[in-house]
């Protein structure tokens, strides 16, 4: 004589693996979250070292947008596909990076035709608009 399970055993059997999946991959961090707040994380991490390398830095007016800004950087650096031809602004954020002595960034998101991109830029008084580009 074999027992007898109901059907909604099955069915919240069923729903509780969903919800462990769910949980599991996040955990993981297989969802896509906010590609900002990715970057700031990754960068803040390095405790500064991020901020090593070539960035080129614009001689713009600490009044000039970021859409001006992004326009220059795309016209002075170039990736492994060439030069972005086309992009538009998705979003513009002030970010804090570092954990120390943190720094203010103004990041901008940017659909081109190379993918999305983070453009981070920061005025600075001595030596004009730093920019770094990063692949989102």
């Amino acid at each position: 004589m074999g027992v007898c399970i109901p059907r909604c055993y099955y069915g919240w059997m069923i729903f509780s693996l969903k919800v462990m999946l769910v949980l599991a991959c996040l955990s993981l961090g297989w969802s896509q979250g906010d590609p900002v707040e990715t970057l700031v994380k990754r960068l803040s991490a390095t405790h500064g070292l991020w901020i090593n390398g070539l960035s080129p830095t614009l001689d713009m007016p600490a009044t000039a947008s970021p859409a001006e800004v992004v326009d220059q950087v795309f016209q002075r650096v170039s990736f492994t596909e060439g030069r972005i031809k086309k992009h538009s602004i998705v979003r513009v954020s002030e970010v804090t990076i570092g954990d120390g002595a943190p720094d203010r960034y103004t990041a901008v998101v940017v659909d081109s035709d190379q993918g999305q991109k983070i453009v981070l830029i920061q005025y600075q008084k001595t030596s004009g608009w730093w920019s770094r580009v990063f692949h989102s």
